[in-house]
């Protein structure tokens, strides 16, 4: 009960997509804590539910800050952001969006087998979804002289940038129960769940402080 009201009270200061993110990270924290390790309870569903909410905001976050990187020119950094942010919330819908963009991205910088793998990615990770149509379209309109390399295309578009699905520039917000047991991190205050993480500069420079 205690880590869902303090995880409302960081989704009650949650601001706008351009702004810092760190309540929705910390609110992610404590919904995914106690989802993880009190399954049963009547709140882990709320938890859940609310846990949608904040991992879709901060996606949608990634995306914002990708874009800026694009507006300054910095397409690498552009690149980069999307495709971590693809990797981290798979789950969410932004991610779909992300990719699409990304794969049209690849196709303005004339990079026709970044453009493949991207509406693949899109593809076979959201068979389902209205953004999988736009990328089947797109595939059955490109030409390329070889097939792409084999393997899963986000993981061959993590790896071109020197990243995988687990690491990077943005790490996985780090939760008691999700890590192993010899590297989980003390609570702080009176017993109240995790520790609150540093905030987390949204433009790459790292943590704050």
């Amino acid at each position: 009960f205690v880590g869902y009201v303090l995880g409302m009270c960081y989704v009650k200061q949650m601001g706008t997509i351009d702004r810092d993110q760190t309540a929705a990270q910390n609110a992610e924290a404590y919904f995914v804590t106690l989802s993880q390790q009190y399954p049963d309870s009547p709140f882990a569903e709320l938890a859940r539910e609310q846990l949608a909410r904040c991992r879709d905001s901060l996606a949608e976050h990634e995306v914002y800050v990708a874009r800026f990187y694009g507006h300054a020119g910095n397409h690498k950094a552009q690149e980069i952001r999307l495709l971590t942010m693809a990797a981290r919330y798979s789950e969410s819908p932004v991610a779909a969006d992300g990719l699409l963009q990304l794969a049209q991205i690849y196709g303005r910088l004339d990079q026709p087998t970044n453009a493949r793998l991207a509406y693949q990615a899109v593809e076979e990770m959201y068979p389902e979804a209205p953004q999988a149509r736009t990328a089947r379209d797109a595939l059955d309109t490109m030409h390329a002289d070889a097939d792409p390399p084999a393997g899963d295309p986000l993981d061959l578009l993590l790896a071109a940038n020197g990243r995988q699905r687990a690491s990077g520039p943005l790490e996985l917000v780090k939760v008691p129960g999700l890590e192993p047991a010899d590297q989980r991190p003390r609570p702080s205050g009176a017993g109240y769940g995790p520790g609150i993480l540093a905030p987390t500069d949204p433009f790459g420079g790292g943590a704050f402080g």
